[in-house]
């Protein structure tokens, strides 16, 4: 395959994120790559990069269309609320740890504010998605797993009464989601 470098990156970029969906807790991979902060890489150094051939694969999940913002939006709307697991602020942390593995919404909280912010939301939504109220939760350690596998996710001790509210709050969504994607 002949690519120009703007392809290269473009192949690079999605091979990068399967990889990284891929559960590899192999230490023996080793990618060197220079990047803005977005999680997207802007050039690479030659290396020589090797990696298992299942990585290549989609990982072990297999997803057969990507949410739209509507099911992504009547998800969201359907646990926020008094009595809801969506019920501070602060627990957008959890739809934000979950629709960044699950969606590929944007890593950085005040991006995936921004990005929600497009969803067809109702105006009267109980809590609405404000970076400064997630910020901090999200650049936890444990917010880097994959909170589709909860079972694996390590927390601290410190962190363990965050952990459980969020995770209630990624339950939630995921079944929602799933609701959503069986009804349509």
């Amino acid at each position: 395959m002949n690519f120009n470098d703007e392809e290269f990156l473009d192949f690079f970029n999605r091979l990068l994120d399967r990889l990284h969906q891929a559960d590899l807790n192999h230490g023996s991979n080793v990618i060197n790559i220079y990047a803005s902060g977005s999680q997207h890489v802007d050039y690479i150094q030659r290396q020589y990069i090797t990696t298992p051939s299942s990585a290549l694969s989609q990982g072990r999940r297999e997803q057969l269309e990507p949410y739209s913002d509507e099911s992504v939006a009547r998800a969201i709307v359907a646990i926020c609320g008094e009595g809801k697991p969506l019920d501070s602020k602060q627990k957008w942390a959890g739809v934000h740890w979950l629709l960044r593995w699950e969606c590929n919404y944007p890593a950085r909280a005040k991006e995936f504010c921004e990005r929600v912010a497009t969803l067809p939301l109702p105006e009267n939504l109980a809590y609405k998605c404000d970076y400064r109220n997630i910020r901090e939760i999200s650049t936890l350690s444990f917010m880097n797993a994959d909170p589709r596998e909860l079972e694996k996710v390590k927390y601290s001790k410190h962190d363990e009464p965050l952990f459980f509210q969020l995770r209630e709050v990624v339950q939630a969504l995921e079944r929602e989601l799933r609701r959503e994607h069986n009804e349509g």
